[in-house]
């Protein structure tokens, strides 16, 4: 098994400049954690203490007002909370059965289990992918986000009228059921930017009753955790809504058309809101999407 660990430590980039010593030295004071679909690894709102190594499996990181970054075999992440004193950046979760190999802050920087030279080596590399993300900004902006069309975690609406103000709602429910996602308020199906004709106040007024309105439907709790920004984009306004994914399950309430109140679950796939109807079915998604949930 340390052998294993040992092949897929040679595997990540930022170790290659390590010698096959330092690395089975390293492999030393790691440890291996398992986690399911939907396991989720951290969130935004934690402490960082450990960086990681995805030794096998697929895992997404969602950071607010950024495109989500996929991690495989050999990539790590992590790092910043090493260095970083307040909470972690963002949420990530596996998508399949995955297993990370950890590195404990403490196992490798707080005691002598590794050699100084080591730890030097160690420190630089992490310290030189920080700074490659200030230089290069692997995460997209929205233009490029845009570009690459709708999916389980982008969805466009060309305004912000009340008919796609509801839509947005019953969206963001299913991106809180998944892994989060962004709105895109002022962009086409076909990916065009065509702006909102609308002032800042009205703008202002629609953000107050996206918020509204997410509290009535969702809940209060969830309303909190929505991020708002406001783009120009070739010239042209752009609204941008992001949520994180929830830690719970999330129902929209909704009313129909005998003006009886119903909780209603969506869940995304692809770029469609997915309305689950069946008890059952809502049942056995919740225990494998939230089994782990706050743990």
């Amino acid at each position: 098994m340390k052998e294993d660990i040992i092949k897929t430590l040679r595997r990540c980039e930022e170790f290659a400049k390590l010698t096959d010593r330092e690395i089975q030295e390293l492999a030393s004071v790691a440890r291996t954690v398992e986690y399911e679909a939907g396991h989720e690894v951290f969130s935004i709102e934690q402490k960082g203490e450990s960086f990681y190594v995805v030794h096998y499996g697929r895992l997404i990181l969602y950071l607010s007002r950024k495109e989500p970054k996929q991690y495989i075999k050999g990539q790590l992440f992590g790092e910043i909370a090493i260095y970083n004193k307040t909470s972690r950046l963002g949420t990530i979760r596996a998508t399949e059965p995955s297993k990370l190999i950890v590195f404990d802050k403490a196992a490798v920087f707080d005691d002598d289990r590794i050699s100084k030279d080591l730890k030097l080596k160690l420190s630089w590399a992490l310290t030189q992918k920080i700074i490659s993300y200030l230089v290069a900004d692997e995460s997209a902006d929205s233009k490029r986000v845009i570009e690459k069309g709708e999916s389980d975690m982008v969805e466009f609406k060309e305004s912000i009228d009340k008919y796609h103000r509801d839509k947005i709602i019953q969206t963001l429910s299913a991106f809180m059921n998944l892994n989060g996602g962004t709105v895109f308020c002022g962009v086409d199906d076909d990916c065009s930017i065509i702006g909102l004709d609308a002032s800042t106040s009205d703008v202002d007024n629609f953000k107050r009753s996206i918020t509204s309105a997410v509290q009535r439907n969702l809940g209060s709790f969830f309303a909190t955790q929505l991020s708002f920004d406001i783009e120009e984009l070739d010239g042209k306004m752009v609204f941008r809504i992001d949520t994180p994914p929830a830690k719970s399950p999330v129902f929209y309430r909704d009313t129909d058309k005998k003006g009886v109140e119903q909780e209603v679950f969506y869940i995304r796939t692809g770029s469609a809101n997915i309305k689950i109807k069946k008890s059952s079915e809502i049942i056995k998604y919740i225990e494998d999407r939230y089994r782990f949930a706050g743990s």
